[in-house]
């Protein structure tokens, strides 16, 4: 078998639940001076709120919860210049612009924006944004001495584990990272759409970022269910841009490394969900794990999931949220499923039952008055209760 070059640090994916305002990604290295060039990017939730340093706290750590602030204050008037040069990166036929934000410029809801150090020495190209809808992006930059010259955030962390805290126009979320090694410029690490442990790593070349998500694919689950001596490898996407393969690999527990199982090919460009599986019979026991990767057309490959028989033991699990829908995945597709959604005062909003013909089912997510509500899933004696975020 070809030897896969891999991280051995665990990672599992974090169900995406959360629809208010996300990190999505961290460039922690930059190119050219590398400290000045870090940067995040986040997703806004669906109000709207001014890009004030009271309202902006971002902290980064070497424990949890992250404590060091690095959006103590913010530059009182941005820069012009440097969004000026962001934009003519951009091109004449691009469908966005970047916003230069001050301290009482209003971030729009459902707007991404960029924090940025407050002297960044080189002009990022973000043009692979364009034509995706997005509405302009905000820059918000830092001005704070805890984020300085050199950086702050760590690229190597194969040994130790490194934290992030936002709480953004009151929301609060935990991130981390870890078991990376990203000394190349343009290593970054992302969160599809989740807090908890990154669900993606890599280095863009030129520190050029290639979507919004950093992430090409939109992964829903990756499981591994051990029948008969073989294991039956099983994953899902919500969508796909400019994915060429998954590569499946395994982990040799003889020599301790990671080698390369199968290649499968790949939907491509998909926005609807698209299923995978492939049957692995040299399977021994449950314990043996699986490590799932992507690469796309430019030859890019990003760590995904790891998946175990020993740890896929749920007849239900809510796989992801996108764009008021809820992906529920079911390894019984032979008894319906019921979901209920309820106000927190236990007033019954509606009830659905589904009679799913594939592992995974899509719901229609329908809120009273709160913003917070909870979903019941039930099917053949199990239950699964999770509270929600109106987005």
């Amino acid at each position: 078998m070809i030897k896969s070059i891999f991280f051995t640090g665990l990672l599992f994916l974090v169900a995406s639940t959360i629809s208010a305002q996300v990190i999505k990604s961290a460039m922690i290295n930059g190119c050219k001076t590398e400290g000045l060039n870090e940067y995040l990017i986040v997703k806004n939730g669906n109000s709207s709120f001014t890009a004030a340093a009271s309202n902006i706290d971002i902290r980064y750590g070497t424990s949890f919860p992250a404590s060091t602030t690095i959006t103590d204050q913010l530059l009182t008037n941005g820069d012009t210049g440097y969004i000026a040069a962001l934009n003519a990166k951009l091109g004449s036929g691009c469908d966005f612009n970047f916003i230069n934000t001050t301290n009482s410029t209003t971030i729009a809801a459902n707007a991404f924006f960029v924090i940025m150090h407050k002297y960044p020495d080189d002009t990022a190209n973000f043009s692979a944004w364009c034509g995706k809808g997005i509405g302009d992006v905000y820059v918000v930059f830092a001005d704070d001495a805890s984020w300085g010259n050199a950086g702050i955030f760590a690229n190597d962390t194969r040994s130790v584990t490194r934290y992030l805290r936002s709480t953004i126009n009151g929301v609060t979320y935990d991130y981390n990272y870890g078991g990376l090694n990203l000394n190349s410029d343009g290593g970054y690490v992302s969160w599809n759409d989740t807090a908890g442990t990154y669900t993606g790593s890599g280095n863009y070349s030129n520190c050029t970022p290639s979507n919004l998500q950093s992430l090409p694919v939109s992964l829903l689950y990756f499981k591994a269910i051990l029948e008969n001596n073989k294991t039956n490898l099983q994953w899902a996407t919500a969508s796909e841009y400019n994915n060429e393969h998954f590569t499946i690999n395994k982990f040799n527990e003889h020599n301790q490394e990671w080698e390369i199982l199968y290649e499968i090919n790949a939907s491509m460009n998909a926005q609807q969900i698209s299923f995978y599986n492939f049957i692995d019979y040299g399977s021994r026991n449950k314990s043996e794990l699986y490590a799932l990767s992507q690469t796309d057309i430019d030859g890019k490959e990003t760590h995904l999931a790891y998946a175990s028989a020993a740890f896929t033991s749920e007849n239900i699990a809510i796989a992801g949220q996108n764009k008021g829908k809820l992906y529920i995945t079911t390894d019984n597709i032979y008894n319906p499923i019921t979901i209920t959604t309820y106000q927190l005062n236990g007033a019954t909003i509606d009830c659905k039952v589904y009679f799913p013909s594939t592992t995974i089912v899509e719901h229609q997510i329908t809120f009273g008055e709160e913003i917070f509500i909870l979903i019941k899933i039930e099917q053949d004696g199990h239950q699964l209760i999770k509270k929600m975020l109106k987005y």
